[in-house]
């Protein structure tokens, strides 16, 4: 699922109410999940692909 809303969000350009909408959650849900994702993205390209600890 969080793959699904930064896709539809940065690629798709639609905000969080119109991924709110689409999935059926709250806008807030779709905040929450959009965070979760960028830290682990951000978490995994700190560390690359072949960190064990990632």
């Amino acid at each position: 699922r969080e793959r699904e809303i930064v896709s539809l969000r940065f690629f798709e350009r639609l905000s969080q109410g119109q991924i709110a909408g689409i999935l059926r959650v709250s806008q807030m849900h779709v905040s929450r999940l959009q965070r979760a994702a960028l830290e682990r993205l951000r978490a995994f390209i700190a560390t690359g692909p072949g960190d064990p600890s990632s």
